[in-house]
């Protein structure tokens, strides 16, 4: 922590340094603003889940699934939700939002809005006993981001998109399923 702080206060002399002015301060309108758009997000994508998960319902009744996310709490901004999928001990994800890795610059790209399916979830214990369910994996005790690649044939689909639905994401699933060797009941 110590070293972020030396490392922004180098950056921070330095922009000054170059004649740059500092970013004006955040305004009490500015932080209403933030906090109401992400509202707004997580409100929209909940809808989505919703109605993705009944639809997948609707196809797949015998289906074992539930839905998930993250806090909603003051000063949370996860905003992360998704499907669980559980086909026997196997574990599939439906995200209403898309993570990849670049493995050229090491950067992550989070959007959200835009669906993305995950295969190989499974249950990491951390040392205090707690079970982690994650795509990623723990090396040495370190953890190692997984990102699923080998299915970028499936087209991008975003909440915003004028030809996404519901029904659309269960079929691109059920596509999605079938290339994992999987037979939804």
């Amino acid at each position: 922590m110590r070293r972020l702080a030396v490392l922004c206060a180098v950056l921070l002399s330095a922009a000054l340094r170059a004649g740059e002015p500092p970013a004006p301060a955040f305004t009490a309108d500015d932080r209403a603003a933030l906090s109401n758009a992400l509202a707004t997000v997580q409100a929209t994508c909940s809808k989505a889940m919703d109605e993705i998960f009944d639809e997948l319902r609707a196809a797949h009744p015998g289906l074992q699934m539930r839905k998930a996310r993250g806090g909603f709490r003051k000063n949370d901004y996860r905003a992360f939700q998704w499907i669980v999928v559980t086909l026997g001990d196997r574990i599939y994800w439906i995200t209403m939002f898309y993570n990849d890795l670049d493995f050229s610059s090491g950067n992550f790209h989070t959007q959200y809005g835009r669906i993305q399916f995950w295969k190989d979830i499974h249950r990491e214990g951390n040392p205090d006993g707690h079970q982690e369910t994650t795509p990623n994996d723990r090396i040495q005790g370190w953890w190692r981001p997984r990102m699923d690649h080998q299915w970028r044939k499936l087209p991008p689909l975003f909440l915003t998109s004028e030809d996404y639905s519901a029904r659309r994401v269960v079929s691109l699933f059920e596509e999605f399923m079938a290339e994992c060797g999987e037979t939804l009941p």
